[in-house]
């Protein structure tokens, strides 16, 4: 079995697959506490499958871009746990899993997500046989740009707000197409399939340098007064 760990959101997942089936998942949305919450939900995970962390073929990650929080500790997890039982990692951009779902379907395919300030993570692909072929790689933009860029029927797919899909909407009419459940279950056994695909061509990630993708820096807040005022 392969473990999959998908923290880039505020919907949190883990699950144990292989190639031919999903063993267990577990699905949860946190209060900014991915460090106190994730490990436990492993061991659940595990423990409800009856598996030992000797079990374990792989572990696939979430690489990014997604929070700054919760990318750390997923990727801090994996690769500990990599290390520990010697078994291959492989880091799966999330958004490459929200597009994943759709293979196969003659459409272009935006995979979006919000990362603030009015700001979304976005990437374009198109259908390659039963792969997806990233045709415009992931980047910082608006729904208002990417609305002004898009000219045919296009699926957006991804953690998408009520807001954003209303904005869509108005700014694309048919051509925005934003289909109805395929949520965070989907994403981590997207994941799953993606990262064990890779693992079986020998694709794995170093996990001395693997590092998040997090498109952009973190914010950092200035101190209110200076250290030692």
């Amino acid at each position: 079995m392969y473990l999959v760990i998908d923290t880039a959101t505020r919907d949190l997942g883990v699950a144990l697959m292989d190639e031919a089936e999903v063993a267990g998942q577990f699905h949860w949305r946190t209060r900014q506490n991915h460090t106190k919450e994730l490990v436990p939900a492993i061991r659940h995970l595990l423990d409800k499958a009856e598996l030992g962390l000797n079990h374990l073929k792989g572990i696939v990650v979430s690489l990014g871009p997604g929070g700054f929080s919760g990318l750390r500790v997923g990727m801090t997890t994996a690769k500990g746990l990599a290390v520990g039982i010697d078994a291959p990692i492989v880091a799966v951009n999330t958004l490459d899993a929200a597009a994943h779902p759709f293979a196969g379907l003659e459409r272009q395919v935006c995979a979006v997500m919000s990362v603030g300030r009015g700001e979304v993570a976005a990437a374009m692909y198109r259908t390659d046989g039963a792969e997806m072929e990233k045709t415009v790689a992931e980047h910082l933009t608006t729904i208002e740009r990417l609305a002004e860029s898009i000219g045919e029927p296009t699926i957006f797919c991804g953690p998408i707000t009520g807001e954003m899909e209303t904005e869509i909407r108005g700014r694309l009419r048919d051509r925005g197409l934003t289909p109805r459940g395929v949520g965070k279950a989907s994403r981590v056994v997207a994941m799953g399939e993606i990262g064990i695909r890779k693992i079986g061509r020998g694709e794995a990630d170093d996990p001395v340098t693997l590092q998040p993708l997090y498109i952009r820096r973190p914010s950092i807040t200035k101190p209110s007064r200076p250290p030692g005022g």
